[in-house]
């Protein structure tokens, strides 16, 4: 298994931003763990994609090229920062769009926290299409599980269960803090950047079955 120094080379936030929304528009999302599937019921209503990036790219510009796609279309945006400053965020899209067309395009950024605050701001916005996030870990403060990943896995099972209630799709973003095995094996949706000829072949196709579904397996067993 390779490790984080073998790192292939930089996608560019257009490339990724482009990758993210093409994989928004497939029909079924394969999340990963089936017990979330059967807790927070049919894949109807918005789609939820946690998408590791690798290698690192920078968050802010990732963020705006993919809200001011959508945007452009007409759909409201609402950027959730968790980590990063809403005044940065705000800056960062001054290079996208000037100062006046800003105001006339749907996107919103907010400082909430928790998953209630998020719940509260979907009933009220119209026509919302899309909600990113920049570290879902730190979505939900309110969270006591002291176990880490009772913790992560209920944050996880109430951002799926708010995207199919309401209607609108939920990007959630994650730097790899340990090996990129643990991602491909549990539950990131795509790995944004992951060079196709870099991992071999069943790293391969853990990604695969990760973004298109158990189906596809065989098929890129058969390669």
């Amino acid at each position: 298994m390779r490790n984080f120094k073998d790192t292939p080379r930089a996608y560019s936030p257009e490339e990724l931003a482009k990758d993210l929304l093409e994989h928004l528009k497939k029909p079924r999302i394969w999340y990963g763990h089936k017990a979330f599937d059967e807790i927070a019921g049919p894949l109807e209503g918005g789609k939820w994609i946690y998408a590791v990036v690798y290698p690192p790219v920078d968050f802010l510009s990732l963020t705006v090229k993919l809200a001011g796609s959508v945007a452009l279309q007409g759909g409201v945006v609402l950027i959730v920062n968790c980590s990063i400053p809403v005044e940065k965020t705000y800056e960062k899209f001054l290079t996208f769009f000037t100062h006046e067309e800003l105001k006339k395009v749907p996107v919103y950024f907010s400082p909430i926290n928790c998953i209630e605050e998020l719940k509260d701001i979907a009933t009220h916005f119209r026509n919302l299409k899309l909600v990113i996030v920049d570290d879902y870990q730190e979505l939900d403060t309110k969270c006591t599980f002291s176990d880490v990943n009772t913790r992560i896995r209920h944050i996880n099972m109430t951002i799926k269960q708010t995207s199919i209630r309401y209607c609108f799709d939920i990007i959630t973003f994650d730097t790899p803090k340990k090996i990129l095995h643990d991602y491909i094996y549990q539950d990131a949706d795509i790995i944004l950047g992951l060079h196709r000829l870099t991992y071999p072949l069943q790293n391969m196709v853990e990604v695969v079955k990760n973004r298109y579904g158990p189906d596809h397996l065989k098929i890129v067993c058969n390669l």
